[in-house]
């Protein structure tokens, strides 16, 4: 019975003291764990202050320099509806004075004087936001921009659309901004963190006071991780998103494809598709609805292999997409362009210097719906040549020549155009001559197809 009671009583002083042992343990584990994260925390912090360091010295100090160079830009023209976006051609001139002149045919759109050159300034190229968008603030001693500073737009102060700027002159803290391509009918919004000019953490696009997009920026200020973005066209009449994920502010794998049209409530997904990891092999591809989709990028945001791509005026009275094959970036072979889930048109592209050859339909600047208007056709080392027809709902309405003249196409000899604004209700045209360089010459017959008759005629000098 003695032996029983003193086995029994060391059986229990081991396994307390085991159990003491065990928590000893658990606790140096504990403290160790704790340890290894602080070190790994306090490093990376140190890596990114360092590679931050050197970033900021490799930057080279922007050198102002005078002259005028010459820019494309965006401006919509509201005789249509929706807005037609067109290419112009505008000029900006850098004075010894520190200014910048934004111009166009000859007149001034805008005058900014720049206090703090050190940094090389943002060239605006959305004419609406030359003409009417200006931030307001104050500058400090060393010509930096401090404290807040804030949108006006047609002058009026844009709600909470504000950020802190550093003595420094360097965006910190929360900002409201706008979405690069803003305009009259595209005001959305961007709302997220600034450290030293980097755009931090967690970022939202923000449309008509809803949360349509959202994404994370890590600490290099690089988007990573998933993300739903607006497009760069978003607008009112066009709300298209992309959805998929970023690594080192590159894009990556599946992105797919989110459309709400005018007249829906909610956004539908309309297509996609997927690369492995290394972005060069494609393991599947999908559309729907409305044969529109998407395609993927390898880890240089480089287009690869099959894609569908919207238009860049695409919205619900002109759902045209173009489908075809990326190289290394560049479109190759044979490209469709289709509208409604119908082919209407396209041509085939060389490997290489991807240019255009051989037999091409085309679209009209502002086909839609009602104006389905085509042009047909041949291509030679990228330029239009030969006979073009012109044709409005499968049936030829005019037409001309192309010529090459000092490596350029231009048209010559007797023409049939349409008007602009060319639909099934207003089917006018323009039936003349161009000369030997291009230029319009005699006289012009401007005609109503639907009636057959002559409205007016233009002269221009020969």
């Amino acid at each position: 019975m003695l032996v029983n009671i003193l086995v029994g009583k060391t059986l229990d002083d081991w396994n307390s003291q085991k159990n003491t042992n065990l928590q000893k343990l658990q606790q140096v584990q504990t403290w160790l764990e704790s340890e290894v994260k602080n070190f790994s925390t306090k490093l990376t912090a140190q890596i990114t202050q360092i590679n931050s360091i050197i970033k900021n010295q490799n930057q080279e100090q922007y050198v102002w320099k005078e002259g005028t160079q010459e820019h494309i830009g965006i401006i919509w023209d509201y005789e249509y509806d929706p807005p037609r976006s067109k290419k112009t051609k505008f000029q900006i001139t850098f004075t010894k004075n520190k200014q910048i002149l934004y111009m166009r045919d000859g007149q001034i759109l805008r005058t900014e004087q720049f206090k703090d050159i050190s940094k090389k300034p943002e060239v605006l190229t959305n004419l609406e936001q030359i003409q009417n968008l200006q931030w307001v603030g104050e500058y400090g001693k060393n010509k930096f921009k401090v404290g807040n500073w804030k949108a006006i737009w047609i002058e009026q102060t844009l709600k909470d659309v504000a950020g802190l700027y550093s003595i420094e002159g360097k965006k910190q803290g929360l900002w409201k901004d706008i979405i690069k391509n803003f305009w009259s009918q595209a005001q959305a919004f961007e709302i997220g963190e600034y450290t030293n000019d980097q755009r931090k953490g967690i970022w939202k696009q923000i449309y008509m006071d809803k949360e349509l997009g959202s994404g994370e920026y890590n600490n290099q200020g690089e988007k990573y991780g998933k993300w739903i973005e607006l497009s760069e066209g978003f607008n009112q009449h066009s709300q298209v998103l992309y959805n998929g994920e970023y690594k080192n502010g590159k894009k990556v794998g599946r992105w797919e494809i989110f459309y709400k049209g005018k007249y829906e409530k909610k956004f539908t997904k309309i297509g996609g598709g997927s690369y492995d990891e290394g972005g060069s092999n494609k393991i599947g591809f999908w559309m729907k609805k409305l044969f529109i989709g998407g395609g993927s990028q390898d880890e240089g945001s480089i287009k690869i292999g099959r894609w569908v791509e919207l238009s860049e005026e695409f919205y619900d009275d002109s759902q045209v997409t173009n489908n075809g094959e990326y190289k290394n970036g560049k479109k190759v072979g044979m490209w469709d362009i289709v509208a409604w889930g119908r082919k209407i048109g396209g041509g085939s592209y060389t490997e290489g210097d991807s240019t255009k050859i051989g037999s091409w339909i085309e679209l009209s600047e502002g086909f839609k719906y009602n104006s389905q208007v085509t042009y047909k056709g041949e291509y030679k080392c990228g330029r239009k040549t030969g006979r073009w027809d012109l044709i409005f709902n499968g049936k030829l309405i005019g037409g001309g020549l192309y010529k090459e003249v000092e490596g350029d196409s231009i048209k010559v000899g007797n023409w049939i155009e349409m008007n602009d604004q060319f639909w099934e209700n207003f089917q006018v045209i323009y039936t003349g001559e161009y000369n030997k360089i291009g230029q319009k010459v005699g006289k012009w017959v401007e005609i109503d197809l639907e009636i057959n008759k002559q409205l007016k005629e233009i002269k221009y000098d020969n």
